[in-house]
């Protein structure tokens, strides 16, 4: 007698484990991309909205943003496991798992910061920052795209497609000055 439900095939342990590997692997992608959305319209929207603001100050706005999400958003999984009968998936648990939004703020922050300390203006740092974003955007797709074994044209389609979204923020911060 099988255990499978009918129609569905047993899986091995070797199965679920590279499932689970996949699942966790989509998720800080998912993460990932999460936060650097986040972090490229806060930038957007402090970078345009007062001509004072130093890049010091865009900085920890983006950044406690970005934390608050991370929060925000481990909750929200916590929660949606306790409710599905999963509480082995705790709050801190969920946190851990959700990190990839706030390590996702590190490459524009630390580029903001360099550029500052070069003597960049701050519109200048938080400019850079957002093209930050939007390069890391492009380079996710090319991940993405390279491992499905895309040919090289579809690589730069979807690295395209995935830093048009970092554009929309540049495009954002462009009305909001």
């Amino acid at each position: 007698m099988s255990d499978a439900a009918p129609g569905e095939e047993r899986t091995s342990a070797a199965e679920r484990h590279e499932r689970l590997a996949a699942d966790e692997r989509a998720q800080r992608l998912i993460g990932t991309v999460h936060g650097t959305i986040v972090s490229a319209s806060v930038l957007a929207v402090s970078g345009g909205v007062s001509s004072t603001l130093e890049a010091v100050e865009a900085g920890a706005y983006v950044l406690a943003t970005v934390i608050v999400f991370w929060v925000a958003h481990g909750w929200g999984h916590a929660l949606g496991f306790r409710a599905a009968g999963m509480p082995e998936h705790g709050f801190f648990k969920c946190l851990r798992d959700q990190l990839p939004i706030v390590e996702s703020v590190i490459p524009p922050l630390v580029a903001m910061g360099l550029a500052e300390a070069v003597g960049a203006s701050a519109d200048d740092a938080i400019d850079l920052a957002i093209w930050v974003c939007v390069g890391q955007l492009g380079l996710l797709g090319v991940g993405v795209a390279r491992r499905e074994g895309l040919p090289p044209h579809r690589v730069l389609t979807t690295a395209l497609g995935c830093a048009s979204l970092g554009m929309v923020m540049v495009a954002l911060k462009a009305i909001v000055h």
